[in-house]
């Protein structure tokens, strides 16, 4: 039986065959699926080495069918690196990218075998990539210089949470790189290696820093002094206290995520082409928000998150810089230490502006002084295409009020309140997603007329009684996705006309139901109690391409299930959780018993 050949035997028979000629051999065993799957891989040119690879003769094999292999990724490979050299050497003549993965566990860490002191081997192996990636794992700077010595045309670096280095290895960068990331264990160069980086700022065109260090002096330095052709930056540091001594002329993007901003906050000289600003802060000392906007007078994306137990205050002052940003198009507020105070001018603003508005906080409509009438918001969110709207406050019925009678043209709908009222005065002809979660609805769920776009609806609450549900799901014939979450403490009871509703939905093809409470008759049956309507409503989804499900139910019914998912493998995915539960037992909690069912 080939099954029972040694793995060097299998992997010299396969290396005299194609890949046509291996499909046949998939379903023969476990090891021969591997092998085919790996083989039919080629077609994306992508070449993986996984810690499952010691074999010599494995590797020499798949090594001659991807001679043209664009990317190679080294995960967690537990080969030495003189076993390395031997199988890629001048092998592999298409390749760009090449892919380092270590452990994301440093007591599993099989980086010793390989590196961190012989990354150099990479570049004799592959002189001619041109991207370059590290993933957890540890770097030498002596390794690095000279791997990069070797690779003269990579234009892309990056590190994702690596250790090891000091920062010395960027002096000898190749000419051609243009993007630059890198995250970890942090590196602070100092005046003598900031020396030899003189030209740095010429070849790189995207700079991320991300590393949280107390005295980040040197990477503020290089930014300030070198960095000065910059079109993207993003820099995560402790306290950006030379953020004016920075030059940005050619800036297109940055973001921000910093604990504090010392020091004046006003640039020299305006970012005029920056359309996109991020800014996650907690505190301002000596500058403020409103300055820092300042700088960017043509902004059209705008995201301001202001950290837990910040001091900052989205005062008058704020306000006004916002509106003089024109070409504001995108805006995201999130604060969740206070209520903030709205003014006229800042509404007035955004109702003739801003097409897309993100707020995650309270908003204190009545709290401006003079209080606010109706007539001081006609026309908010008139032009909204997009509105994301996160706050569990006391004036629901405010933000509920200008979507039922503003907000008309919404394409994308995401509300996180308590409760939202008078759903069924919305009119969103235009609507494509709805993301709602919500304690309950007040009053009627069925709109007016229906919204035809919308091809993704996802809801989660915690009240609300199966008709109202039905006719939730009536209001979206053409839905392709749809994702019901019902919370502990729900009423539902899953009746006949909210199994017609869902088996009418013909343009289905994701289809998620989850329910927390555990009931012992919690869905009614039909046919005198013959059948099941939930179990029903899943039998007759044959047109979804994927369900998951998370639901309770007796062993009897998960059974049923269980012969569903049997008889359709390929519609229920690994993800489907049914857990069952004892009619009897009164005690059972969720996580008991949990079956997966898996193709």
């Amino acid at each position: 039986m080939l099954t029972d050949l040694p793995e060097e035997v299998i992997s010299n028979i396969f290396s005299f065959l194609n890949v046509n000629q291996l499909l046949p051999l998939r379903l023969v065993s476990h090891r021969t699926k591997e092998y085919v799957d790996f083989a039919q891989g080629s077609k994306k040119s992508v070449f993986k080495v996984t810690k499952k690879d010691r074999l010599l003769s494995r590797l020499q094999w798949r090594v001659s069918i991807f001679k043209r292999t664009k990317q190679l990724i080294l995960e967690k490979p537990a080969i030495r690196a003189d076993i390395l050299r031997l199988i890629f050497m001048n092998k592999f003549k298409e390749l760009s990218d090449v892919k380092l993965c270590g452990s994301k566990s440093k007591e599993n860490d099989a980086n010793d075998k390989l590196w961190p002191s012989k990354l150099h081997i990479i570049g004799e192996c592959f002189p001619n990539i041109t991207r370059i990636n590290f993933h957890f794992v540890t770097v030498d700077d002596d390794s690095l210089t000279k791997l990069f010595s070797l690779c003269q045309k990579i234009s892309t670096i990056d590190f994702l949470h690596c250790d090891g280095s000091k920062g010395k290895f960027l002096s000898s960068i190749p000419n051609e790189v243009r993007f630059f990331s890198w995250s970890g264990k942090p590196w602070n160069p100092d005046e003598q290696q900031i020396s030899n980086m003189r030209g740095i700022g010429r070849i790189i065109h995207y700079f991320v820093y991300d590393c949280m260090l107390e005295d980040d002096f040197g990477v503020q330095h290089l930014v300030a002094n070198e960095l000065k052709d910059l079109q993207q930056l993003s820099l995560s540091v402790k306290d950006l206290r030379m953020f004016s001594q920075f030059s940005l002329c050619e800036l297109k993007s940055i973001m921000l995520y910093v604990d504090t901003l010392s020091g004046s906050l006003k640039l020299r000289e305006p970012c005029l082409e920056v359309k996109t600003v991020i800014m996650d802060v907690q505190s301002f000392r000596g500058g403020n928000l409103a300055e820092f906007i300042s700088n960017f007078p043509n902004v059209r994306k705008l995201k301001i998150w202001l950290t837990k137990g910040n001091n900052i205050a989205f005062d008058e002052t704020l306000m006004n810089q916002i509106t003089c940003l024109k070409s504001l198009r995108f805006f995201q507020f999130a604060d969740d230490e206070s209520g903030t105070r709205i003014g006229r001018k800042f509404l007035k603003h955004f109702a003739n502006s801003v097409k897309h508005l993100s707020w995650k906080g309270q908003i204190l409509w009545s709290d401006f002084p003079p209080y606010m009438r109706d007539s001081d918001i006609t026309g908010f969110g008139r032009n909204f295409e997009s509105l994301t709207y996160d706050c569990f406050g006391e004036e629901d019925g405010k933000i509920s009020s200008l979507i039922a009678n503003e907000m008309k043209n919404l394409k994308y709908l995401y509300l996180s309140i308590r409760d939202l009222y008078s759903f069924s005065n919305f009119s969103l002809p235009h609507l494509v997603t709805l993301n709602l979660s919500i304690r309950s609805f007040i009053g009627t769920t069925k709109l007016q007329q229906p919204c035809m776009l919308a091809k993704t609806v996802d809801v989660e609450f915690k009240s609300c009684g199966e008709t109202d549900l039905a006719d939730f799901i009536s209001n979206f014939p053409n839905v392709e996705n749809l994702r019901i979450i019902l919370l502990s403490g729900n009423q539902i009871v899953f009746d006949a006309k909210l199994m017609k509703q869902i088996c009418s939905l013909r343009s289905l093809r994701f289809f998620e139901f989850r329910d927390d409470k555990i009931g012992t008759n919690k869905y009614l049956t039909l046919d005198g109690g013959v059948k099941n309507a939930f179990v029903e409503t899943i039998r007759s989804l044959h047109w979804v391409e994927k369900i998951k499900l998370r639901v309770s139910l007796s062993t009897f019914l998960m059974n049923e299930l269980r012969q569903i998912a049997e008889q359709r493998p390929n519609q229920f995915t690994s993800e489907i959780n049914i857990g069952s539960y004892d009619l009897n037992d009164e005690d059972f909690d969720d996580d008991d018993t949990v079956s997966e069912f898996s193709d």
